[in-house]
């Protein structure tokens, strides 16, 4: 008998985007202080947001189902310091820049935290499938 594991999973809205408070404890202080956890991981301008399933519901079956519940925003613009040509604003006066010679980055930073999280359903399906060396194929399966 050679049998055969399959495990899948999905995520489904269920009460995410119905029926949840407009601002949880979550979204206020101390949760939405600015936090630092080193120079290149700073939580900055902490607010929350809905996110569509799609952004936060990552499928890696069989090894994980992973929800995040916070979202980390980082966007960097390059532009020459002596001449703006992005329309981004990043001179030697911005917020956050870095220059080497005439070139400036400057990087920003948001972070928020995906509201009702907690609303999803995630769908678990497994199966089975077994080949006997004497007959035939047998199959059994399951899900929710």
């Amino acid at each position: 008998m050679n049998p055969e594991a399959v495990i899948t999973g999905w995520g489904e809205p269920g009460t995410m985007y119905t029926g949840t408070a407009t601002d949880p404890t979550y979204c206020s202080a101390p949760y939405s202080s600015d936090y630092y956890h080193s120079s290149l991981f700073p939580y900055l301008n902490i607010t929350c947001a809905r996110y569509p399933m799609a952004d936060i519901f990552m499928k890696r079956t069989p090894t994980y189902l992973f929800i995040s519940t916070l979202m980390w925003e980082r966007t960097v613009t390059m532009d020459t310091c002596s001449a703006q040509t992005q329309a981004e604003p990043c001179n030697t006066t911005s917020d956050g820049v870095s220059v080497v010679g005439d070139s400036c980055m400057c990087t920003s930073y948001a972070t928020s935290y995906v509201m009702n999280p907690e609303g999803m359903n995630v769908a678990v399906f497994h199966d089975m499938k077994a080949d006997f060396r004497s007959g035939g194929t047998v199959f059994s399966s399951s899900s929710k």
